[in-house]
């Protein structure tokens, strides 16, 4: 199992916890890696504007698509994924 998602708050909390902080590794990852939203894109062949509602944490995604994102970041997948506790934290305190 690539993650899983603890059951102490609300689903619907948790999903919005976790997508927020995939959003940031994106970003936070594309940032340093010199690349822009369209470039990022481009290379992971994702249709335009998608980078930035997915590191807006925003828009879902599947487990494919960010496969892609992160071969294109030049990082494993898992580099992109949070922990439990990490889903957690940012649903109680955003």
């Amino acid at each position: 199992m690539l993650f899983s998602f603890s059951v102490m708050h609300d689903a619907d909390e948790d999903t919005v916890a976790f997508l927020r902080l995939v959003g940031r590794r994106v970003r936070t990852t594309r940032e340093a890696g010199g690349l822009t939203q369209s470039r990022l894109e481009r290379d992971a062949g994702l249709r335009p504007a998608s980078i930035a509602g997915l590191e807006r944490g925003e828009q879902d995604f599947d487990v494919y698509d960010l496969y892609r994102v992160a071969g294109a970041l030049g990082v494993d997948m898992r580099a992109l994924l949070p922990s439990d506790d990490e889903v957690v934290q940012e649903a109680r305190h955003g």
